[in-house]
């Protein structure tokens, strides 16, 4: 999926989190359920509701307003599991747990049908000109400076809407807290980040949010067996010393990275989230700072070593847990 921060483009990105205190699983246990808080329902008619003439389930909760196709029970649990990715994610990042991202709310808005996305673009976006072309043509729009982020993602399987709640909350998230657009960031900070939650949180990796530009795939077609192979994927190409090269790895931008390179993206940062997790809070948490001189390889040495090294501490790490 190609998307846009006002415009952000992006077309996809750790398991001891404070474990006791949060009841994460460890690495390689099944994805936890949805604990955030659900919210209230809003009852105020919605423009989305008077303008493009749409039945949604609305609700409202203290980080969150969610507009979306689905049910109000199956709204519930998009809520809560967006409040709890909000939880995760400042745990990752070793911040309160009461800290306040966004100045208001973030709008989730979620529709069904693609004409859905492209009526909203053209009545409510509020975008004009190349802003609103460029929106058109893509399926989504990520805004941090409207905190908002909006899909149209159908309704593909159950699982579907629950899987697009994690990965564009994380997008959401991590571009605010660091500071940077979508296209600032490497693949594995902005692209992994999200699928590792996704996969963490929801159980699946279903949405094809990057193009695979090096072999033209879905990161999917690479797992035969699903989402549950990629752990032993990425263990066997560092056994047969045949997983991507770190620094290539790191070096990726958006829908630059392959399959195995986002696998090995996923890895990386399950590894940072359990071995390293000071560093990798340390390190985003320097970002922001250091934006208008920002040199991300000085800054990933500084935090985790030489790419010789992360490699041998990432790979001795993946053959002893995988």
């Amino acid at each position: 999926m190609r998307r846009m921060d006002g415009v952000v483009r992006s077309g996809l990105w750790a398991v001891t989190l404070l474990a006791a205190a949060l009841a994460l699983p460890a690495s390689g246990d099944p994805p936890v359920s949805a604990g955030g808080d659900a919210g209230t329902e809003i009852a105020e008619p919605s423009e989305i509701e008077s303008k493009l003439k749409l039945k949604i389930s609305k609700r409202e909760s203290k980080h969150f307003k969610l507009y979306t196709f689905v049910d109000a029970e199956a709204a519930k649990e998009l809520m809560k599991l967006a409040e709890q990715t909000y939880s995760e994610f400042m745990a990752l990042m070793e911040m309160p747990a009461n800290t306040v991202m966004f100045s208001e709310k973030v709008e989730i808005i979620m529709f069904r049908e693609p004409r859905n996305h492209q009526q909203w673009v053209q009545q409510l976006s509020g975008y004009t000109g190349q802003k609103l072309d460029q929106a058109m043509k893509v399926s989504g729009d990520i805004s941090y400076s409207n905190n908002r982020w909006e899909a149209w993602q159908g309704q593909f399987s159950e699982r579907w809407p629950k899987d697009v709640v994690v990965h564009h909350t994380v997008h959401m998230l991590t571009g605010k807290y660091s500071g940077l657009a979508s296209s600032q960031m490497k693949g594995w900070m902005y692209e992994a980040m999200a699928y590792w939650f996704s996969l963490r949180l929801s159980g699946t990796c279903e949405q094809y949010c990057v193009t695979q530009a090096k072999e033209g795939a879905s990161v999917m077609k690479a797992l035969k067996g699903g989402v549950a192979d990629w752990k032993k994927t990425v263990k066997e190409q560092v056994a047969q010393k045949k997983d991507p090269k770190m620094e290539a790895m790191l070096q990726s931008g958006l829908n630059e990275m392959s399959e195995r390179e986002m696998m090995k993206g996923w890895s990386v940062i399950d590894w940072m989230a359990v071995e390293k997790k000071k560093q990798l809070a340390a390190f985003f948490k320097a970002i922001r700072p250091n934006k208008a001189k920002l040199d991300l390889n000085a800054l990933m040495v500084e935090h985790f070593g030489s790419c010789d090294e992360l490699q041998k501490d990432w790979a001795s790490w993946v053959l002893k847990n995988y």
